[in-house]
């Protein structure tokens, strides 16, 4: 296990515009369990996690639940109420087992063999790190990556809000009047077709956009969201939008155009 500290000048300052604290250091967490069947060095589990969090930051109470809500974040609910380490362990754990259970057996069947070594390959990899701040607020974004055998794994970028005072995370839902899902999704869906052109086809067969605008389960409007000083920025995975094969798509609205959707607390910091 790895732990290193960030001293980054721009960081600290980032950090320090929006909150007063007179000694703030954040660490990063590293560290990676891999396990290696007998059978074949091509058979294995890992687990890679580097997460950054707060060593220090002004009041303890605060610090401890910006921290939680980083380590919920990255690993799951479940983890609510561990450090970022002991999370990586209890993490690395249980999918050690999951891999005991599902590819072990097989691997020692007679159907093993190296060319269908990768099948019996799990990896996962969380990279947590401290994003854009607006005021009061500091986004954190987290990389989750897995593969569990098969054509090719999955990555993805996922975003949360933190509230700097009460160290509690700021939900999507909570920056927003009631009713802001259908104009905010629009405004959404039009910064999509501006940034992507080439992908209006390709957006309309996997949502009609005329057709989900108003559903409470509009896909434009998903949660993973950031915040910075030009605005919100929403970040679409793969195959939420469109295909595998297309990636990912984020988009920025700024807060002038979402000014009249905006719950009363986050209006007046505008």
């Amino acid at each position: 296990m790895k732990k290193t500290f960030v001293y980054a000048v721009a960081l600290a300052m980032t950090i320090l515009s929006i909150y007063s604290c007179s000694n703030i250091e954040i660490a990063t967490f590293e560290d990676c369990y891999k396990e290696t069947a007998k059978i074949s060095e091509n058979c294995y589990v890992s687990v890679a996690d580097t997460i950054q969090y707060y060593e220090k930051f002004g009041r303890k109470a605060v610090m401890n639940k910006l921290n939680d809500e980083i380590v919920k974040f990255c690993f799951g609910e479940q983890f609510a109420g561990k450090t970022v380490e002991e999370s990586h362990k209890a993490l690395s754990d249980s999918l050690r087992n999951d891999w005991d259970t599902s590819a072990i057996s097989l691997i020692n069947s007679d159907a093993f063999s190296e060319e269908t070594a990768f099948f019996y390959i799990y990896e996962f990899m969380n990279v947590g790190s401290f994003d854009t701040p607006f005021k009061d607020l500091q986004s954190y974004k987290v990389f989750k990556y897995s593969y569990m055998g098969g054509a090719h794994g999955f990555g993805a970028t996922y975003y949360m809000v933190l509230d700097m005072k009460s160290g509690a995370r700021v939900h999507e839902y909570e920056m927003f009047k009631e009713g802001y899902k259908a104009p905010v999704s629009e405004l959404i869906y039009n910064a999509l077709l501006k940034n992507y052109p080439d992908m209006e086809e390709e957006f309309e067969t996997f949502n009609d956009f005329s057709q989900v605008k108003d559903k409470e389960d509009n896909p434009y409007i998903n949660g993973n969201c950031k915040v910075s000083d030009a605005g919100i920025s929403w970040n679409f995975t793969p195959y939420e939008i469109a295909s595998y094969a297309a990636g990912h798509f984020e988009v920025t609205i700024p807060w002038g155009d979402l000014k009249p959707y905006l719950s009363d607390t986050i209006s007046k910091n505008i």
